[in-house]
């Protein structure tokens, strides 16, 4: 679920890139460490596994998005 999601915010990211000198990446161990204490309630959730993709990748991009 984890190498989905960054796959796609990785693609993001080489847009992003494209007016930066420096090419950015998404540091796959901070990505985990994210996951690892809302997976489980993520996956436990009601939801249609489509909108646990959406939270989980909304959740990793705050996290870069907001340094």
């Amino acid at each position: 679920m984890q190498s989905i999601i960054v796959n796609d915010l990785e693609e993001e990211l080489k847009v992003k890139n494209q007016n930066t000198k420096l090419d950015y990446k998404i540091n796959t161990n901070l990505s985990y460490g994210f996951l690892k204490n809302r997976i489980l309630e993520l996956l436990f959730k009601e939801a249609p596994l489509e909108e646990v993709f959406k939270e989980v990748r909304k959740f990793i991009s705050s996290k870069y998005n907001s340094k």
